[in-house]
C-alpha cells in the first residue's frame, strides 16, 4: 500500500483533495496521499488516521504538512507517503493536530494571509526555559556568544575541547608513549566522529587511508614528484566523498548523506598525513602510528561523549586554566613512559638480578 501511493506523482496542489480524486488524477500533495493511504489501509481492516503539522527548517513558509499512522501491533505507526518515510518520521516533524483538517482555516472571501517563522534556538540542560541569560548561573559564561549567534554551539564546544583534547594527547604521547598524528589531529578526527558516529567514522577513515594506498600506486610508477601526486589523490578522494554523499541523499543512506564538510576535511587532511608518513617512515612504521592514531582518537570520543561536559565547559571556561597548570606538570616529567617499560623489561629484570 505504501509503494503504491508513495508512486504516485507529487504535485503541489493546496486545495484539498479526496482519496478518490487522488486515484483519478494519478497525482495528489501532502493530504491527498495521507488520504488515500488511510482509505486503503481502512479498507483491508487497519485502523488508520490522518496526523498533520510542520516540517521544521529554518525559514518562512506557509504550508503545513499531513500524514498518515496505521494501528500496527497495538501501537500507531507513521507513514508519511509523500517524502517516502515508510514506519518512521524524522527528528524534524512537529505534529500539532490529528484528524483529517487543515492546521489553519479561515472564512471564505476575506484577505488573509499567513506565515510560519521558523528559527533554531540552542539550549543547554542547566538552564531552563525562564532564564534569559546565563549570567544567572555564571559570570564568566561564553553562552551569550552562542545566543547572539557570534559562533554556533558545537564550535564553540570544538573551540574549548582542544586544550583538554590536547591534554588528553600529551598525556598519550609523554607518559604513555605512543605515537600519533600530531597533538590536535587526533582531537579533531574524534569531534568529527559526533557527527558520522564512531563505527561509520572509523569506516570511512579507514576507507580513505586504504583508498590513499591505491590510488599513488600508478602515480609512483608515473615517477611524479610527492607533491604533485598528493594533491591528486586528495582531489580524487574529496570527488569520491563527495560523489558518496550525493548517492546517500539520492536513495535516503543516511550515513553517507551525513559526510558533511568538517568531517570530510578532517578525514581527508587524516589520510594526506598517513601517505606523508608512508614516504617518511615506511609502511611498517606509518601503520603503527596510525593504530596509535586510533586508539587516542577513541579515547578522546569517548572524552567529548561525557554528557553534559558542553554546558560546563560553555558555563566555565575557567576551568581551562586547570589544562595549563596539568600541563606544568606533565613537562617536568622525564621518567619512562609506559611503553619503555615493556620494551626494556628485560634489561630492567638483569639489573634487578
Amino acid at each position: 500500500m505504501f509503494n503504491y501511493v508513495y508512486d504516485i506523482p507529487s504535485a503541489p496542489i493546496i486545495t484539498l483533495t479526496d482519496a478518490l480524486s487522488t486515484l483519478e488524477r494519478n497525482e495528489a500533495s501532502c493530504n491527498g496521499k495521507s488520504r488515500l493511504l488511510v482509505a486503503l489501509a481502512r479498507n483491508l481492516g487497519y485502523p488508520a488516521r490522518i496526523k498533520g503539522g510542520i516540517i521544521l527548517t529554518e525559514s518562512n513558509k506557509r504550508t503545513s504538512h499531513a500524514w498518515t499512522e496505521l494501528f500496527i501491533n497495538g501501537a500507531w505507526v507513521p507513514f508519511d507517503a509523500l517524502n517516502g518515510h515508510f514506519a518512521y518520521l524524522p527528528a524534524n516533524y512537529l505534529e500539532l493536530y490529528e484528524g483529517d483538517a487543515f492546521l489553519v482555516t479561515h472564512s471564505p472571501g476575506i484577505q488573509f494571509d499567513y506565515s510560519y517563522e521558523i528559527n533554531k534556538q540552542e539550549s543547554l540542560s542547566i538552564l531552563n526555559e525562564e532564564a534569559e541569560d546565563a549570567e544567572k548561573v555564571t559570570t564568566f559564561s561564553l553562552w551569550g556568544l552562542v545566543k547572539n549567534k557570534s559562533i554556533s554551539k558545537k564550535n564553540l564546544f570544538l573551540l574549548l575541547m582542544l586544550p583538554l583534547g590536547g591534554l588528553i594527547v600529551a598525556l598519550l604521547r609523554n607518559i604513555v608513549g605512543i605515537r600519533t598524528f600530531g597533538v590536535f589531529l587526533p582531537v579533531l578526527i574524534a569531534f568529527s566522529l559526533l557527527e558520522t558516529g564512531f563505527t561509520t567514522g572509523m569506516v570511512l577513515f579507514m576507507f580513505l587511508i586504504l583508498f590513499v594506498g591505491l590510488i599513488t600506486r600508478p602515480f609512483d610508477n608515473m615517477g611524479l614528484l610527492h607533491t604533485p601526486k598528493l594533491v591528486i589523490s586528495l582531489t580524487l578522494m574529496v570527488l569520491v566523498m563527495a560523489l558518496g554523499n550525493y548517492l546517500g541523499i539520492s536513495f535516503g543512506i543516511d550515513w553517507l548523506s551525513s559526510l558533511t564538510l568538517f568531517p570530510t576535511i578532517i578525514l581527508t587532511i587524516s589520510a594526506e598525513r598517513f601517505s606523508k608518513l608512508i614516504v617518511e617512515d615506511g609502511f611498517q612504521k606509518a601503520t603503527g602510528t596510525l593504530l596509535q592514531t586510533l586508539w587516542a582518537v577513541s579515547i578522546c570520543f569517548l572524552l567529548f561523549s561525557i554528557k553534559g561536559l558542553d554546558t560546563l565547559l560553555i558555563l566555565f571556561p575557567e576551568l581551562l586554566l586547570l589544562v595549563i597548570v596539568a600541563c606544568m606538570l606533565l613537562g617536568r616529567y622525564v621518567g619512562l613512559r609506559w611503553t619503555e617499560l615493556f620494551r626494556f623489561q628485560p634489561l630492567l629484570n638483569s639489573k634487578l638480578a
